[in-house]
């Protein structure tokens, strides 16, 4: 108990995580930039920059003996070479590098004197090839914030996920030749880049522990009995150093066909090569080899079989099919009216993180999971631990024994996995108006294929009311080269880098923009838009329930906004600007300038636990609508539209299924926000001048408030929602008004 300090208050509502005071975040910023131009004669100039970063701040918990603290030391290097060898031939060459180092610890990641097995809650530790080896001087206990009713505070041993330490190296050259001939603008270039790193991390370097209903029908009466429904031991700081190299090369012709019409067309080719560990860290579950068992079963086996140089090698095919074109129409029928439009075809380069996970296997790291099984006890809504089967328990018996045996977290890439790549089309119509302003109407629309994420309940069981789902899985097993101790290991979940996802957006927008001219200046724009697909970024995963069905979870991705009406202005405050006196001093040389919004909110979609006993994500069903009128911060929407899925109710079969609910089906609040900044210049002698600046973020102050609560049930019995703040707001997107003032010096 000497981690965990005394409470200084109690709260009105033992269910509810309230505060009275905010906790300090300090944050720290050093930065030097430096460049130099350089005129070597008429026919060459190179310039240089160089930028370099200290960067430190703290992410404080409702523990303060576990605070994280997190270290950037970004230094970057750019230089150019432009060579002029005739009024119509140009040359550009580039160079330049971004080297980066990262740190992420914990308040008890090197104290020697914290050891987390000594907390009472099991034999937390790192299993290696020599053996379990505990956790030395490393974070604490992760708790992932699984503990239903604490609502957000996490573990009280502190919020320690993926802690470790990233130095990555980035290196780009880039040459480009543009040549001007009659009517003919053509341009070609290529572009090389490398990238690499060198990473100590991990998901859950500490290991993890989930308290379900399963156990006692409410999540945290199983946190108080000590009764898990889920354990993972630690995955340590394995080691990873991957590099990648990416080349392309281009050819574009900007051609002025007529003096109301001109074609911009162009053919890009992208390389992106497949990324390698180094040293050979990387493994993979692989469908392709087989080991065939004393039974004469086929299984699939871990890749490469070897350790070192040797398994330095590429895990999957590269993608060589990007020859991309592009094309673009302008077109100025009259003198004040002009028509564009212009379609392409875009190569993406997979999220190089995403395959740092391929080390987190034997014999570098071997996550072992454990699951309680659990039956309908004696009584309706009560469960029971199947007989003969691992009961999970807080205390020093949890891993005890276990830490070498068990079902494995494994990890997978698809060895035929397409690269990501996407489509966009865009027409607009542009007329000039009076008094300097211009009118646009515009379409943008935008087909990506192949998108690529990480899906961690790939290897995920069907609903059944068995809730063993690790018996039902459809890959148990597996063979590893390097333990032939054990020809037959069992796996649990797989979580696999899989590409084939799809997005669609489609947009129509209108502006209006006046030029800056007496002293103002102004824009407003509306967008009507609507962003769907499967997954909304390489790390998310996709949204549906079913592994083998990807379309159940397409729906409105989390970065849709239906309605967007942006606008702004600049405006210098029409005093005299050169008066005199102290009247002069004090009214003239203001600049006022403003950025409103008004937005529609974000989708969210309505989930619940996994009572389909699949280890995966489970929706309820849908029987109305859900939206209310009026709706409060207090209660967003009606839970009571929705329904559970479950397999655990042994009367109700028909309720095992997967939901109905869709995704995103729901909009949380709007946004109403207006940035508002003022500046004034003091001239102090000439060529020097003294600029006051005040900048207001949010001036109104208006809440834009968050994600509300999603349903929950009391009962492992409950079918009609019946948790606690269901439908409730707690938490803001953006803060509320922030202000700030400075002084900068011109000379």
């Amino acid at each position: 108990m000497k981690y965990l300090p005394d409470r200084q208050f109690t709260q009105a509502d033992p269910l509810d995580f309230t505060n009275r005071v905010s906790i300090a975040q300090p944050t720290r910023e050093n930065s030097v930039f430096l460049r130099v131009d350089h005129n070597i004669r008429s026919k060459d100039r190179v310039f240089g920059r160089l930028g370099w970063e200290h960067q430190d701040w703290v992410v404080p918990t409702i523990n303060p003996n576990f605070t994280e603290t997190y270290y950037n030391y970004p230094l970057s290097v750019a230089s150019q070479w432009v060579h002029t060898f005739s009024p119509t031939v140009l040359n550009e060459l580039r160079f330049g590098f971004l080297k980066t180092n990262t740190d992420a610890t914990h308040a008890r990641a090197f104290d020697c004197n914290f050891k987390q097995n000594d907390l009472g809650i099991g034999i937390w530790q790192v299993n290696s090839p020599t053996g379990p080896r505990p956790l030395a001087c490393k974070p604490g206990l992760e708790n992932e914030n699984r503990i239903p009713p604490i609502n957000g505070l996490g573990s009280p041993f502190g919020d320690i996920y993926g802690l470790g330490n990233d130095k990555s190296l980035v290196l780009n050259t880039a040459d480009h030749v543009s040549i001007l001939h009659n009517k003919h603008a053509f341009k070609t270039g290529f572009e090389f880049r490398r990238s690499s790193m060198t990473r100590y991390a991990a998901n859950y370097p500490g290991g993890t522990l989930t308290f379900g209903g399963g156990e006692s029908g409410y999540g945290f009466t199983s946190f108080l009995l000590g009764y898990p429904n889920y354990v993972e031991s630690p995955e340590g700081y394995p080691k990873t150093v991957p590099a990648q190299n990416q080349w392309g090369a281009y050819f574009l012709d900007d051609w002025k066909v007529t003096s109301k019409l001109t074609i911009n067309a162009g053919l890009r080719y992208d390389h992106v090569g497949v990324p390698v560990d180094r040293e050979g860290f990387w493994r993979t579950f692989d469908l392709t080899r087989t080991f065939t068992t004393a039974e004469g079963a086929k299984i699939p086996i871990l890749y490469p079989s070897v350790i070192g140089d040797a398994a330095a090698v590429p895990l999957f095919k590269t993608d060589n099919r990007f020859f991309m074109p592009r094309v673009g129409i302008a077109y100025r029928p009259w003198t004040k009216w002009v028509f564009r439009a212009g379609s392409g075809w875009y190569n993406n380069s997979a999220h190089f993180n995403n395959y740092t996970i391929l080390n987190l296997m034997f014999p570098y790291s071997a996550g072992k999971e454990y699951f309680s099984v659990t039956d309908p006890g004696l009584s309706s809504g009560t469960r029971q631990f199947r007989p003969g089967s691992s009961i999970l328990e807080l205390g020093p018996s949890l891993f005890a024994g276990q830490a070498r045996v068990g079902p494995e977290q494994i990890w997978y890439v698809e060895p035929d996995r397409k690269n990501s790549n996407h489509v966009t089309w865009t027409a607009d119509i542009q007329r000039e108006l009076p008094m300097g302003t211009v009118l646009t109407l515009s379409y943008v629309g935008s087909k990506t294929s192949n998108g690529s994420a990480i899906m961690g309940f790939w290897n995920a069981s069907k609903p059944s009311p068995d809730s063993n789902f690790q018996a039902r899985r459809p890959y148990r097993f597996f063979h590893d080269d390097l333990r032939p101790d054990i020809p037959v290991r069992e796996a649990s979940t797989i979580q696999a880098i899989i590409s084939g996802l799809n997005n669609f957006y489609h947009g129509v927008s209108a502006s209006l923009d006046k030029r800056f001219s007496r002293g103002l200046a102004f824009g407003f724009y509306y967008t009507f838009s609507k962003a769907t697909g499967e997954s909304s970024g390489p790390q998310d995963g996709p949204a549906g329930e079913d592994p083998r069905n990807w379309r159940d979870g397409r729906g409105p991705l989390p970065f849709n906004r239906r309605h967007s009406a942006v606008g702004h202005f600049v405006w210098e405050i029409p005093y005299r600007r050169d008066g005199k006196g102290a009247a002069g001093a004090i009214l003239g040389g203001w600049q006022v300038n403003s950025i409103f919004a008004l937005r529609s909110g974000f989708p969210f979609t309505i989930s619940q636990g996994d009572d389909l006993n699949t280890s995966g994500p489970a929706r309820p069903d849908r029987i109305a609508d859900g939206r209310i009128d009026n709706p409060t911060r207090r209660l967003w929407y009606d839970p009571s539209v929705f329904r559970r899925v479950t397999c655990n109710i042994a009367s109700r079969p028909d309720l095992c299924h997967y939901g109905s609910a869709g995704v995103g089906i729901l909009t949380g609040p709007s946004e109403r926000r207006v940035d508002l900044s003022a500046s004034k210049n003091f001239r102090i002698a000439e060529g020097v001048r003294l600029q006051f600046r005040f900048e207001a973020f949010n001036a109104f102050n208006h809440p834009f408030f968050g994600t509300p609560n999603g349903i929950g049930f009391v009962s492992n019995n409950s079918i009609t929602p019946d948790g606690t703040r269901m439908g409730e707001i707690r938490s803001l997107e953006t803060p509320m008004r922030t202000a700030q003032a400075g002084l900068k010096l011109y000379w």
